[in-house]
């Protein structure tokens, strides 16, 4: 469909061919300018000294740095160790009770006590530690899927970055060239001082574009290096194209997925935690036993007696009726929220959607009827100088029509780059490559 390969990918070859539209007197008249910013030469040249980077370098990387991903993982360990804590038994106690402090007439007690926990405590305590694990392994893949998109939509917005300082700066070049001709056309009477102070006016606002251009480039690339805690951006260009559309889906098979994207699938996992933490304060009504084993030595008499104790609670006033009422009232809220996110994430989905649609019409607007309309008026500009029906400023004019129309075509890539990346944030990849919808 759409790529950079076309109107985006050759920006700079596309513009250097244009100038070889005019006529040999034309050039004869624009000279070249006194130079590109000697900060963006600087900087071009330590950049090409970097390797290029990749969108799956980029997400490699990411993947293995990312703060983030790395807390969480962290988190997913904690909680492993908590369900191996849950499934343990109560440790015994030892005691030991001295009776009088004359040896002759000292009682001597030991007793081993053994806690034994019914109603099924254990297993529904298990149950809650093992629901935590996988709500913690979901949120995981879920973050996983944010950071994901988020390299996605930043090194897609240093690609096309990248293009509009290339426009930028053929811009900043047809914009000396034009001051100096007008500059000599003034000189030589052929023209009025307002078309040298136009051309002066085109020339430093081009400059300005320049610069902010490669400010916002800068920003990105530093946005996209913090994906993977990277202090500076390491790298040189970034190489590829934008997502144009692989996989083609309708709206209903995207929504199909939306069950088994992560958050929802951690958000189901919360409420099944919930409900298992109900299970265990309802158990925790059964009183435990407590089993009590141990000796008597009495030295008075020189006889070891046996010692064998149960003992249980009596659940008169206690009967844990309070947490019970709370845990039924959390899984409550737990169905709730799982309810509330799904409708977020529809919402974000569809917006996700629409905004996919329209940017993919755009695009398909702009390559079939906007671009080729702006150069061929600017080519007809050229042909009208050169006829001498047109200054050199309505050529200007009609190259700045067709950078901004390409520029926007530029934006509308990312865009649909950006809708692509959110649609992957709520549902993940399709297979190998990013969902699209026709």
């Amino acid at each position: 469909m759409l790529s950079y390969a076309g109107f985006v990918a050759g920006a700079p070859v596309v513009l250097t061919s244009l100038l070889m539209v005019f006529s040999p007197a034309v050039l004869a008249e624009v000279s070249s300018p006194d130079g590109e910013s000697a900060a963006s030469t600087l900087t071009s040249e330590v950049r090409l000294r970097r390797p290029d980077l990749t969108l799956t370098e980029a997400i490699e990387r990411a993947m293995a740095s990312n703060p983030a991903l790395a807390a969480q993982r962290r988190e997913v360990a904690a909680r492993q160790g908590e369900r191996v804590q849950a499934g343990l038994l109560p440790n015994p106690s030892l005691s030991m009770l001295l009776e009088d402090t004359r040896s002759a007439t000292r009682t001597t007690t030991i007793q081993i006590d053994q806690r034994i926990e019914l109603g099924g405590k254990r297993s529904a305590r298990v149950d809650v530690a093992a629901g935590s694990v996988k709500a913690a392994d979901a949120d995981l893949a879920a973050r996983t899927l944010v950071v994901r998109s988020e390299v996605a939509a930043t090194f897609y917005a240093v690609l096309a970055g990248q293009e509009r300082v290339a426009l930028t700066d053929e811009l900043v070049v047809l914009a000396g060239r034009a001051l100096i001709a007008a500059t000599k056309r003034v000189a030589a009477g052929k023209a009025a001082p307002l078309e040298a102070s136009r051309a002066k006016i085109a020339e430093a606002s081009a400059r300005m574009e320049q610069n902010q251009a490669q400010s916002a480039l800068a920003v990105q690339r530093r946005r996209l290096a913090a994906t993977w805690a990277g202090s500076d951006d390491g790298f040189g260009r970034v190489t590829g194209q934008t997502v144009t559309g692989a996989v083609a889906m309708a709206w209903p098979q995207l929504l199909s997925r939306l069950d088994q994207a992560p958050q929802m699938l951690s958000a189901r996992h919360a409420l099944e935690r919930s409900q298992s933490a109900v299970v265990l304060e309802r158990a925790k009504r059964t009183p435990d036993l407590t089993v009590s084993l141990g000796n008597i030595r009495a030295e008075e008499v020189g006889r070891n007696q046996a010692l064998i104790g149960l003992s249980i609670e009596i659940p008169l006033f206690d009967r844990n009726q309070g947490n019970i009422l709370a845990a039924t009232q959390r899984a409550g809220m737990a169905a709730d929220e799982v309810d509330a996110l799904r409708a977020k994430l529809q919402a974000d989905l569809f917006e996700a959607y629409q905004q996919l649609l329209v940017a993919q019409q755009s695009a398909t607007t702009l390559e079939a009827d906007v671009v080729p309309a702006a150069l061929s008026a600017f080519r007809a500009a050229v042909i009208g100088f050169e006829l001498g029906k047109f200054s050199f400023l309505d050529v200007l004019d009609a190259q700045r029509s067709l950078s901004q129309a390409r520029s926007r075509h530029i934006e509308t890539l990312t865009e649909i780059s950006r809708a692509v990346a959110q649609i992957e944030r709520v549902l993940g990849p399709q297979g190998s490559a990013a969902p699209s919808v026709h």
